[in-house]
């Protein structure tokens, strides 16, 4: 499934997506996909790229409001009480900036949150980073409960963007502005299960118990937010609402920084980190990380 995702990102990075959805033949349709992921293994993922300069994806946390009211929200997101500060695109442009001189590439920036399109500033946000060469994919994630914003739908010919709904059912009252665009760029996936990661409280784990844990969970979910890049987007939120501080090694603020050597080497520090604050406020990879059906989802 990873594979198939990022094949299909190289795809549209090459402007065949559409072409190859037109196609009924499966074999043939089968045939260019395949032709176009060895394409990506060599070009973009490229086995000798150097890997501290190299991210296969990238998330900026620019919502913190979300119309759903879900139970222990990996992000914390109803603690925010919609009333968190809005941060202004152009210094999300600037630390994005400085971001991408010091590194070769980010294969796909997600735009996420919260609901994504709740961030007012989205369309000018988005415009900047399909301007950049060193980005393959932006792709912006909605639950299908905000309306799309029309300056952003009016940027869906680039072959770069596409939008990412999760549809739950009934609390997705705005889907069908979403499947009345009928357009390639749009995907629409439903969900019927949701994982708990569990509250904001100390789960009181010792170094060792969290070294494992991180080691366990570690995956590519390097983002930032408020101009500070983090390993982990629950690292962010819970640093964000002061259910915890992390320690300064577990983030890089790029609001301190002026150069691209600088901005370089905290990255090679942060990937260096063995675990982080927030796995001792998270059930990610122990036994106590449950799922459940959506109709538990929500709070009353």
């Amino acid at each position: 499934m990873i594979l198939s995702r990022y094949i299909l990102i190289a795809l549209r990075n090459h402007g065949s997506t559409r072409m190859i959805r037109g196609i009924n033949n499966p074999i043939l349709r089968r045939t260019l996909v395949l032709t176009g992921g060895a394409l990506w293994v060599f070009g973009h993922l490229n086995l000798f790229r150097n890997r501290e300069q190299y991210f296969p994806r990238f998330e900026l946390l620019l919502s913190k409001s979300c119309p759903l009211n879900c139970k222990c929200c990996i992000h914390f997101l109803p603690d925010y009480h919609h009333n968190a500060e809005i941060e202004p695109a152009e210094s999300v442009v600037n630390n994005m900036k400085k971001l991408l001189e010091a590194i070769e590439r980010m294969d796909e920036v997600i735009i996420s949150g919260g609901d994504a399109f709740s961030y007012p500033h989205l369309a000018l946000v988005v415009k900047y980073l399909l301007t950049s060469d060193k980005i393959g994919m932006v792709t912006i994630v909605s639950t299908g409960a905000v309306s799309p914003d029309k300056d952003v739908l009016a940027l869906l010919s680039n072959k770069k963007i596409q939008i990412q709904v999760d549809n739950y059912g009934k609390y997705s009252d705005k889907i069908s502005e979403f499947t009345s665009l009928q357009s390639p760029s749009v995907n629409i996936e439903a969900y019927d299960t949701w994982d708990d990661y569990g509250n904001e409280l100390s789960r009181g784990k010792n170094t060792e118990q969290l070294t494992v844990q991180y080691g366990l969970c570690k995956k590519e979910r390097y983002c930032m937010m408020n101009g500070k890049v983090y390993a982990c987007p629950r690292s962010a939120h819970g640093e964000a609402l002061g259910f915890f501080v992390n320690d300064e090694s577990e983030y890089i603020d790029l609001n301190k920084i002026s150069n691209s050597k600088e901005v370089l080497s905290e990255i090679r520090r942060l990937r260096k980190i063995s675990h982080l604050t927030a796995c001792n406020h998270c059930d990610s990879c122990t036994e106590k990380f449950k799922t459940y059906s959506l109709n538990v989802r929500l709070k009353d």
